[in-house]
């Protein structure tokens, strides 16, 4: 029996909607015998040993498969000793990819340490006193002092020994308008008691719970196309009968299609909107 398999890239979506219009329009029987197949390419891979690669199409089985990796190797619980489950772990993950990636960025360009950054942001949130923020900062750190921490202008002033590296930042309104794009997933953290947690008995902050655990096995590869695939990882992980997964396409799928695609060409307005909604994990990786 022959039948027709359709690739595209994640970042070709859209010419494979454009694809199964042709056979919408030109040869609806093939469908409708369901002889009309998309093949799904992976979007990471886990080298497994010399010869081996496991291949994830989907975001969550990635992280699930992270989160299992693990757990086999650590203890994880709050910073109260309660154990973290698997499940709430997992969505730990899922929900503050973008949340690891943007903080790198900010704490990079500041080179702050990711728990002074994190105790700056719960600052911002909680909208605490100076005296609560020089407190939390002196307690956490040894040689921190009382003047490492000062009011300076309409911000405060921070400059001390941090985890044997001099650090500086003025905390301001401009800080903070730099740091608004965290604000959220850490006040979601906040609410559920999730900024702090201690792994094997160590401390960690969220972005360094999430940062370790992502980067726990190593060499990840992060397929954003499919030009990004040797001829052997393509071979394997998309075209091969034995190996490959296919979706089967019905009229139904076809009609939807459609739909989708009349709203795009249709609606500039649609297409800015749904910008918004694109996961930074899907354009440069976890």
């Amino acid at each position: 029996m022959e039948t027709y398999d359709i690739v595209a890239d994640h970042d070709g979506a859209h010419i494979a909607d454009l694809l199964l219009l042709v056979f919408l329009k030109m040869f609806p029987g093939l469908v409708e015998s369901g002889k009309v197949f998309k093949a799904v390419p992976p979007l990471y891979g886990i080298p497994i040993n010399k010869s081996k690669t496991q291949y994830f199409a989907e975001r969550v089985d990635f992280v699930r498969y992270m989160q299992k990796e693990y757990y086999k190797k650590n203890k994880v619980t709050d910073y109260k000793g309660k154990p973290i489950d698997s499940t709430t772990f997992s969505s730990l993950l899922i929900e503050n990819s973008d949340y690891m990636y943007d903080f790198e960025a900010i704490s990079e360009r500041h080179k702050l340490s990711p728990r002074l950054l994190e105790l700056i942001l719960m600052y911002f949130i909680k909208k605490e006193k100076f005296e609560s923020l020089r407190k939390k900062i002196t307690t956490e750190y040894r040689f921190m002092e009382n003047n490492n921490v000062v009011k300076r202008g309409n911000g405060v002033f921070i400059k001390g020994l941090v985890n044997d590296r001099i650090e500086t930042v003025y905390v301001d309104d401009r800080f903070k308008d730099e740091c608004s794009i965290l604000l959220p997933a850490v006040e979601l953290a906040m609410s559920q008691e999730h900024m702090l947690f201690l792994v094997n008995g160590k401390k960690m902050g969220l972005y360094e719970l999430v940062s370790d655990a992502m980067n726990s096995i190593g060499a990840v590869n992060r397929f954003k196309g499919l030009g990004e695939m040797n001829p052997s990882q393509l071979q394997i992980s998309t075209m091969s009968p034995e190996t490959r997964t296919l979706i089967q396409y019905t009229i139904n799928d076809l009609n939807e299609t459609v739909k989708i695609i009349r709203q795009y060409d249709s609606n500039k307005k649609l297409i800015l909107n749904k910008i918004g909604l694109v996961d930074r994990g899907d354009l440069v990786g976890l």
